[in-house]
């Protein structure tokens, strides 16, 4: 049933998949790859706010600078 999810992924880091293929994913396998992902916001199940992975895009990922925020360093978590 997610098995588009995974190729989306798959596809976004550089290791696509092609139809039949039976996937087995090692996560040791996928330390340090990087891919890019769509961000949406859809709510939970008390109708709150929160950031989903709309899709996983494929092609050759684009270096993005990180964002600079003035939050102080002492955030709990």
């Amino acid at each position: 049933r997610a098995a588009w999810k995974i190729d989306q992924f798959l596809a976004s880091v550089g290791r696509p998949t092609s139809p039949g293929d039976n996937v087995e994913i090692e996560t040791d396998d996928l330390i340090g790859l990087e891919g890019q992902a769509e961000i949406t916001v859809g709510k939970n199940n008390k109708g709150e706010d929160r950031n989903e992975v709309g899709a996983f895009l494929a092609g050759s990922p684009t270096k993005v600078a990180p964002r600079v925020s003035n939050a102080p360093d002492n955030i709990p978590f």
